[in-house]
């Protein structure tokens, strides 16, 4: 770096003053704050971190920034989509993976958002877990390469029988196949699941920038730590499950690691264009450190006086005069007296409530216990608000007051303050939603946080809400006075109408098949057989020929043994027999297999119903209708009813052929 991240001192030299003049006074900016100030981007974010690691109100007030920029995550629109709408099942998708169940969205925006406030960067990457292979690269005795995949897992937990080791960053075992020795070839099989999805964020105290003016983002390398290389040839089994083989390549050529531009983003915070960074954002508590020096000197008195002055030394003598004044100390020792003072108080330590007769009297004294007037309350309090102050964080923010809900102008104005951040943080969701979507083989969607609304001047609502009412102000002017955007809530209308008509007619569908069963399994049976019947018979006549009898094999009745409504209507002696169930008889079985389920249309009944009426009059008809009755009394309603009207139109049919053969006679 050409300049350095803040000003420093130059020496004795002003830069404010003439040559060969010296100041009267001590520079202003020449203070204990400016010595310890970094100099190099490196020290700047180790000391970035320290201040607002170890700086309780400072991180707490950065972190209640952060948790107010971040809402509910939004899946707005599919980038392949014509219209503005989104597929129900698309966006369902991408919300249960924004959940709290698998990325957990907003614990990984307050994380980010942390990293951008603290060290003015973030580098973000999203993976998918892996199952490592490895591949044998041996051949058989008849020279056919052998190229057998066997999971490291397995390798691992049985190293002896694989002999396997893990040398020069490769992986060598003998084949159990081929029986050869060889240095194995890595396969990752990457899972395509939600619960393989996961997002990375880096440390940017191991990262370089290769920053170039002409190109639109610098290159990001990954200094490997040493401790991680360490791990790694060591051959601990879960760095060897795990780690990518870039990163493996770049260990073993003692070399960095280089992501790919759609790998990794990289979020800054702006900088001034004097300020050469090489490509970094400038750590905001930098800005803030001569406010966050002044406030741990105050610390650092107030600990030092509470050490020394916060707990009073009690002091127990003779009294004024002592062994000269008073004659019961006249010819006493004093070691006698202080060893009998030392006994009371180690006894009173033990025993708060033992009493204590003295032969002597005693003076009592107290020296110190006054930290309290040393520690400087005022300055410890103004320190802490300038700094806080410097970082743009209201009180009420880092308070956490409820007063806040009371400031709705200066709500307002915090909010375009930090209008960067809530950018930032839609940037990070379009990304790991791009990554998402790369992964799993998702659509594409457009992804963001939703707006933040505040409170406002409620006069001013009301105005214009009034105004939307005569038409003098359009319904968007109005609707974002409230913090409504009208383009997305008619989105949302349009959903939650297009929602509702499924629902209305799902509901409609559910309420005619019961009414339809209700009529025919109630008072109303014989009614609806008899329009069954009616229709049968009009559209015989319609055709031009007479209507078969109701339960002789025809044109309206099911054959045994034939497909009607998708289903094989079982026969006496038919296929359909064989599909019973073994230990019950025929009949049994059919009526077990016939009964009325809650999605069956009235013309699924019907059909089991003459199917039934149809197999029990080849028996017991009596016997085999109690069954049915015991089995289900709907059905069996039904079939008596189909049973009564087969046998009175084949007696009606019986009497016209013989009066027919009479008249022929």
């Amino acid at each position: 770096m050409r300049d350095s991240l803040l000003w420093k001192p130059q020496g004795s030299r002003t830069p404010f003053l003439p040559q060969g003049k010296h100041p009267q006074y001590a520079h202003p900016f020449e203070d204990l704050a400016s010595v310890a100030m970094p100099t190099n981007i490196q020290e700047g974010l180790r000391w970035a971190q320290i201040l607002v690691s170890t700086l309780g109100p400072y991180r707490s007030a950065l972190r209640r920034v952060v948790a107010y920029c971040i809402t509910e995550p939004e899946i707005v629109e599919s980038k392949n989509s014509g219209s503005n709408a989104t597929g129900k099942e698309v966006k369902e998708n991408y919300e249960k993976i924004f959940s709290d169940s698998y990325l957990q969205i907003s614990r990984v925006a307050l994380e980010n958002g942390m990293d951008l406030l603290t060290y003015g960067n973030v580098f973000l990457s999203v993976f998918n877990r892996f199952t490592r292979y490895l591949i044998c690269q041996g051949e058989h005795g008849n020279g056919k390469p052998c190229r057998v995949q066997i999971p490291l897992k397995q390798m691992l937990e049985h190293q002896e029988a694989f002999k396997f080791r893990f040398e020069g960053f490769q992986f060598k075992a003998t084949c159990p196949y081929c029986g050869s020795t060889s240095i194995w070839k890595i396969y990752d099989q990457y899972g395509k699941s939600m619960e393989d999805v996961f997002v990375h964020r880096w440390n940017p105290r191991e990262l370089e920038l290769i920053n170039d003016p002409f190109s639109p983002r610098p290159a990001v390398l990954w200094n490997i730590p040493a401790d991680y290389i360490a791990k790694v040839k060591k051959a601990i089994p879960d760095m060897l499950l795990s780690i990518p083989t870039d990163v493996l390549d770049a260990i073993r050529e003692n070399g960095k690691f280089r992501f790919n531009d759609d790998m990794i983003l990289h979020l800054k915070t702006s900088t001034l264009a004097g300020l050469d960074l090489d490509g970094w954002g400038l750590p905001g508590p930098l800005a803030d450190f001569r406010q966050a020096w002044l406030y741990q000197v105050c610390n650092r008195h107030t600990e030092t006086t509470a050490m020394e002055a916060l707990a009073p030394m009690r002091i127990l003598s003779p009294p004024s005069g002592g062994a000269n004044g008073d004659p019961l100390y006249k010819g006493n020792n004093m070691g006698h007296f202080r060893q009998v003072m030392q006994n009371a108080v180690n006894t009173k330590r033990r025993d708060p409530s033992a009493w204590f007769v003295m032969p002597f009297p005693v003076q009592y004294q107290s020296v110190g216990g006054d930290a309290a007037q040393f520690i400087p309350r005022d300055l410890l309090d103004f320190s802490l608000d300038a700094l806080l102050t410097s970082a743009g964080v209201p009180v009420e923010m880092y308070k956490g007051s409820l007063t806040i809900q009371s400031a709705p102008v200066a709500l307002r104005l915090f909010s375009s303050y930090w209008r960067s951040l809530v950018t930032d943080l839609n940037i990070m969701l379009q990304f790991i939603a791009r990554r998402v979507s790369e992964i799993l083989g998702w659509e594409p969607v457009e992804a963001r946080f939703a707006k933040i609304t505040e409170a406002d001047d409620i006069n001013r609502q009301v105005q214009a809400l009034q105004l939307m009412g005569t038409g003098a102000v359009s319904q968007t002017t109005a609707l974002a006075s409230v913090g409504i955007d009208k383009k997305e809530e008619v989105r949302r209308i349009i959903e939650e109408q297009r929602d509702e008509a499924e629902q209305q007619d799902r509901m409609q569908k559910e309420m005619e098949t019961t009414k339809q069963l209700t009529d025919m399994i109630g008072g109303g049976t014989l009614n609806i057989l008899g329009q069954l019947q009616q229709q049968q018979q009009q559209a015989a006549q319609g055709g031009g020929g007479g209507a078969p009898p109701m339960g002789m094999p025809g044109q309206n009745m099911p054959v045994p043994g034939a497909t009607m409504a998708g289903a094989t209507v079982p026969g006496a002696n038919g296929p359909g027999m064989s599909s019973l169930l073994p230990g019950m008889d025929p009949i049994s079985q059919l009526i077990a297999q016939s009964g009325i389920q809650p999605t069956d249309s009235i013309q699924d009944i019907y059909a089991k119903a003459q199917t039934l009426a149809q197999q029990l009059m080849m028996g017991n008809t009596n016997s085999n209708l109690r069954k049915l009755q015991k089995q289900d009394p709907q059905m069996h309603m039904i079939v008596k009813g189909l049973i009564e009207q087969m046998r009175s139109e084949a007696a009606s049919q019986g009497r016209d052929m013989v009066l027919q053969q009479q008249g022929m006679g």
